[in-house]
This record gives structure tokens, C-alpha cells and sequence, in this order.
């Protein structure tokens, strides 16, 4: 991919701003995947009380926004390090892990051989634990990967659009925005970290296409 204006070696920079990509979305979805699994199981069991309700409004309303327009707009009126944009991403994602557990816990909580237990005097609580939590978690993976794509492409669009959050580290989307000037004279300054990281993000969502293929 050649060097930029600064004798930078673009495809090492590319990498390693991928993989600052790839740490922030790593540490957002495993915030997300425990916030949302925990909003959705309770969702679930409180579904016919004000909590349930409640929950299922926050749901509706954080889905109903795109995820970089609310992040803008709180790193436009506070100092977030990247630990705090983490979490806040993973407070953004959660909704999305959340109405997935509490779609499939009712499915499984509705079917026939989980009712069939509770006819046999199996304890709720305990067939919930141990056949409908374990197969909803299950189910919900392909979209964790998924959504890590998605948090990628948040991370580089926010480097992109300057709202570094690390500025002495490589950002993937700084490379991009940096090659605009030069794309007349060193196209590869754009064009090679944009196909490293649409290669990249293809591959994540082709992977949880078959993981979901696989579960039908």
C-alpha cells in the first residue's frame, strides 16, 4: 500500500488501527451481551408488570435512534476516554441483545415441552435456568458477532469524523479522512485501509449469516 505524507507505512497503519477497532468493539459487545441478556431475561419474567413495561419502552426507544447519532451527541458534550465510550456503545447495543433473549425466552417459555415440565411439577424458575436461558443465549451469538461488526464500523466512522478517542494511537478511520487529500496522487492511502476494513466487517456478518443458517 506505499507510505503517506509522513513516510508512514499504510498498511501497518491500517492494521493497527483495525485492531484498536477491533479491542474498543471487543470490550463494547461483551458489555452489551451482559446488560442486554440481563435486560432481556427480565423482561421476560416481569413481562406482565410495570418493570417489564418499562423495559420494553426503554427497548423501543434506544432501538428507534441510530447508535453514532446518540454517541455524537454525548461526546459532544462530554470528555469520554475510550473505557467510557465502551461502555456507553455497549449501553447503546444492549437494547438490540435484550429484544433478541426476550423474543426467543417467550418462544421457548410458550412451546409445549417447556409447559409439559411445568405439568410435571418441574419448578419455573428452574426449566428457565436450565432449558430456555442456556438456548435463547445460544441463539443470540450470531447476532453478537454481528453487532462486533457494526461497533467496528462505529469505531471507524468516530475516528473518521475526528472524535479520536485515543489520539497519540493509529485510527483506521484517520488514515481514510487523511488520505482524502492525496486521493488524486496516492489513492492507496484510502483505498487500501477501506478494503482492509470492508473485508473485515463482510467477513464478520458473512459469519454470523451461516452461524444463524446453522441454527435453523
Amino acid at each position: 500500500m506505499g507510505t503517506d505524507r509522513f513516510g508512514r507505512d499504510v498498511l501497518l497503519y491500517a492494521i493497527a488501527g483495525l485492531g484498536y477497532s477491533i479491542y474498543f468493539a471487543f470490550a463494547a459487545i461483551v458489555f452489551a451481551a451482559v446488560v442486554g441478556t440481563a435486560l432481556g431475561t427480565l423482561w421476560r419474567l416481569q413481562a406482565k408488570t410495570p418493570v417489564g413495561l418499562l423495559i420494553g419502552e426503554f427497548v423501543t426507544a434506544t432501538l428507534s435512534i441510530p447508535p453514532l447519532i446518540i454517541v455524537l451527541a454525548i461526546l459532544l458534550v462530554t470528555a469520554g476516554d475510550r473505557l467510557f465510550v465502551s461502555v456507553l456503545v455497549g449501553v447503546i447495543f444492549a437494547p438490540y441483545i435484550a429484544r433478541l433473549i426476550h423474543q426467543d425466552l417467550t418462544k421457548i417459555t410458550e412451546a409445549d415441552y417447556f409447559l409439559v415440565e411445568r405439568l410435571l411439577g418441574i419448578p419455573y424458575y428452574d426449566s428457565f435456568i436450565r432449558i430456555a436461558l442456556p438456548n435463547s443465549l445460544r441463539v443470540a451469538f450470531p447476532t453478537l458477532i454481528a453487532l462486533t461488526a457494526d461497533i467496528v464500523g462505529l469505531d471507524a466512522a468516530l475516528s473518521f469524523l475526528g472524535f479520536s478517542l485515543q489520539p497519540v494511537a493509529p485510527g483506521i478511520g484517520q488514515l481514510l479522512r487523511q488520505g482524502l487529500a492525496d486521493v488524486h496522487t496516492a489513492w492507496w492511502i484510502c483505498t487500501g485501509p477501506a478494503l482492509l476494513l470492508g473485508s473485515f466487517v463482510i467477513d464478520l456478518n458473512r459469519y454470523s449469516f451461516q452461524r444463524t443458517r446453522s441454527l435453523t
